[in-house]
């Protein structure tokens, strides 16, 4: 349980330097790009640092890992889902005339 510690932080200190790239009027990929770069960082710099404090903040570079993946996976879902467009035009063929049927078409 004590591995979840520095994971959780990794992945705080990741949410920050999201929200601070989103509150520079960036887009949703270049905060992401952002918190790419962020997370290589610090790995690159637990690499350099060595030792157990590097293994440390290697640890804490994986909790920076997985709120990326998390943003990046929750990214693309909102991309397909909201970006389809659907046109809506109604059909009054085969309907009773107190009620309007609708129907997708492309």
């Amino acid at each position: 349980m004590d591995i979840l510690i520095p994971i959780g932080l990794g992945f705080i200190a990741n949410l920050l330097v999201f929200i601070i790239s989103k509150g520079l009027k960036k887009s949703n990929e270049r905060s992401l790009l952002n918190s790419l770069i962020a997370f290589g960082v610090t790995l690159l710099s637990s690499f350099v640092i060595g030792s157990w404090l590097g293994m440390g903040i290697a640890v804490i570079s994986s909790g920076m890992l997985l709120f990326a993946i998390l943003i990046a996976i929750a990214t693309a879902i909102k991309k397909l889902l909201f970006n389809v467009k659907i046109n809506i035009k109604p059909s009054i063929i085969g309907c009773n005339s107190r009620r309007i049927c609708f129907f997708f078409s492309n």
